[in-house]
């Protein structure tokens, strides 16, 4: 895959897992597309494999009215089958449009297989947010997200990166 940019973190095996089940959780508010685009492909590390180890790679865009408020502006289904860095290349028909200000999320409707290390917090917008039992997780869907609450594990590092095509 050809590309010029991504935007996520560094794709590693990370020490820590997820013990919540049916969330949506957006890292880093504030790591944020930079320019329009097209996400063309994905890289994840797979921390644990299961038939319950399935998660959905997004990209949300926040709401003008509110710094809460996030629409799904797309997604990828993935159920890794391997302990691994795993590569997702999407056809052109699978690709996500991206514009300035939007943000990565996830999504596992029951355990996310994808590991995170806490990162000091530079400020409190920087706190992951998060979704708890969310119902209908289709593009368009609008959610109110909260902020996780400040400590230790308040800022994360998943390993998940988008890959903006050419």
């Amino acid at each position: 895959m050809t590309e010029s940019r991504g935007l996520g973190s560094a794709v590693t095996l990370r020490p820590n897992k997820d013990s919540a089940h049916n969330a949506i959780v957006i890292a880093d508010p504030t790591n944020t597309v930079l320019a329009d685009g097209v996400i063309a492909g994905w890289h994840i590390y797979a921390k644990i494999v299961s038939i319950e180890h399935r998660i959905f790679l997004q990209v949300w865009r926040p709401s003008k009215a509110s710094n809460a408020v996030y629409t799904l502006v797309g997604q990828t289904y993935v159920e890794p089958t391997e302990l691994r860095f795993h590569e997702i290349v999407l056809h052109a028909s699978e690709f996500i449009g991206v514009r300035s200000g939007d943000v990565l999320g996830l999504y596992f409707p029951s355990f996310n297989p994808i590991g995170w290390s806490s990162v000091p917090c530079g400020n409190a917008a920087q706190r992951y947010v998060y979704v708890r039992n969310p119902v209908n997780v289709t593009v368009g869907s609008r959610f109110h997200f909260r902020s996780a609450t400040s400590g230790r594990n308040a800022c994360r590092y998943y390993s998940i990166a988008a890959l903006f095509g050419m």
